[in-house]
């Protein structure tokens, strides 16, 4: 298969062929959230914080990561 991307600028580019990259940083994101939540010995407010944070990124990201 072969594409052929056009950007309007070379930003938008960079951004479209670091997209693997930010999809990694997604997933790692949220393998150190899981960890945390699960092995990590935190107060009750930082568990919370915690699991608001990890409730956020699942709902902003829902149909990136797995």
């Amino acid at each position: 298969m072969k594409v052929t991307l056009e950007f309007d600028s070379a930003a938008e580019a960079l951004v479209a062929l670091r997209a693997a990259d930010y999809l990694t940083a997604a997933e790692q994101f949220a393998s150190y959230l899981r960890q945390q939540l699960k092995y990590a010995d935190h107060p009750d407010r930082e568990i919370n914080l915690l699991e608001a944070v990890q409730a956020r990124f699942y709902e902003d990201f829902q149909n990136l990561i797995s």
